[in-house]
């Protein structure tokens, strides 16, 4: 492997420890279909995004065996923070924000939803 360049992987998963919680017995495929997301492939074939999540710590273990060093893990939340969408959702009305994501369909944390912010989970 070249240790001179970076590789960014970027896709929905958890580290090991949440990647098999009892909660994702079933699995972690998820379809989405007009900006909402279910869990039946055959709803709609070939019309609809099919995913599944990533185990990142068996990604991060099969890089570090094969000779890459491991510089670092985040969340979507946490990068989002680390990239200022705090200060961007501060310029942003908290209302209209909230009836936007409802309106496409995303799921509100319930306690964001009740002081008035959107939270990034």
């Amino acid at each position: 492997m070249d240790s001179t360049r970076p590789i960014f992987v970027i896709d929905y998963g958890f580290p090991r420890h949440e990647y098999y919680h009892p909660q994702r017995a079933s699995g972690t495929l998820m379809c989405h279909y007009a900006h909402k997301a279910h869990a039946d492939p055959f709803a709609r074939p070939g019309e609809e995004d099919v995913t599944a999540h990533v185990d990142f710590t068996a990604l991060a273990e099969s890089a570090h065996d094969a000779g890459a060093e491991i510089l670092g893990y985040t969340t979507q939340a946490q990068f989002l923070v680390n990239c200022g969408i705090t200060e961007v959702l501060g310029e942003t009305n908290a209302e209209n924000a909230l009836r936007y994501a409802k309106e496409k369909g995303w799921t509100i944390d319930p306690l964001a939803e009740s002081i008035g912010a959107v939270s990034v989970t």
